[in-house]
């Protein structure tokens, strides 16, 4: 219930690209499906191998931002100060998201939005389906545009 389309996730994946970012996806055991599907609808994208718990979390460190749905590796992110832009479909956000702007929840404010539940009883599973890669592209750019290091002066 809380996994973003693949095609949104290959569509983001070429508006990263576009930014000038070079991203990275990650997926983890039990995931399989997902990557296939990433992989058909983004042959072009570069993704991580599996990795244990300590690669994942150097691998992470590593970001400038982190995106992805509410997961673990993204609150590994958090934990870590990596600024992180979150898709979240049925989970509350401000249960789940640091309450700092450098990390950004991204939701559709629909009826039935924040349900938690586990299975999706919606046709076409609104919350996420309908989230559009280009605005999570845009929180992206907002981010690092807001968190980018000071320039030093000459």
């Amino acid at each position: 219930a809380k996994a973003w389309p693949a095609a949104h996730g290959a569509e983001l994946y070429r508006l990263l690209e576009a930014q000038g970012l070079a991203p990275v996806l990650v997926t983890g055991p039990g995931d399989e499906e997902l990557e296939a599907e990433l992989r058909a609808a983004a042959p072009e994208a570069r993704f991580a191998p599996p990795t244990t718990l300590p690669e994942l979390a150097d691998l992470v460190g590593r970001c400038r931002v982190f995106v992805g749905t509410d997961n673990g590796a993204r609150h590994l992110a958090a934990l870590l100060g990596v600024p992180t832009v979150t898709v979240f479909g049925p989970t509350d956000p401000r249960g789940w998201n640091p309450d700092d702007p450098r990390h950004v929840a991204l939701s559709r404010q629909l009826p039935c939005a924040r349900c938690d539940l586990t299975h999706c009883p919606v046709p076409g599973h609104p919350c996420l389906d309908e989230l559009p890669a280009s605005a999570v592209a845009e929180a992206v750019a907002l981010l690092l545009a807001r968190t980018a290091p000071a320039k030093e002066k000459p």
